[in-house]
């Protein structure tokens, strides 16, 4: 299980900030079904305070493969 973490951990960056280009893109898909989507504003869908601080702890890093 190590070493398949380690591979995985390899092969996949590391460093993902949530991007407010994703969530409108999530939430343009869902407006083709549900109009009053269209107008709302990704950044009310988004709480970086938890990852930032787990972030800021180095949690993250331990999972970085060396």
């Amino acid at each position: 299980m190590v070493e398949a973490q380690r591979a995985v951990g390899q092969l996949l960056n590391q460093n993902l900030p949530l991007s407010l280009e994703g969530v409108r893109f999530v939430l343009d898909y869902y407006a083709e079904r549900q109009p009053n989507i269209k107008n709302k504003n990704p950044a009310d869908f988004v709480d970086t305070r938890f990852v930032r601080k787990l972030d800021e702890e180095g949690f993250f890093k331990k999972f970085i493969a060396k």
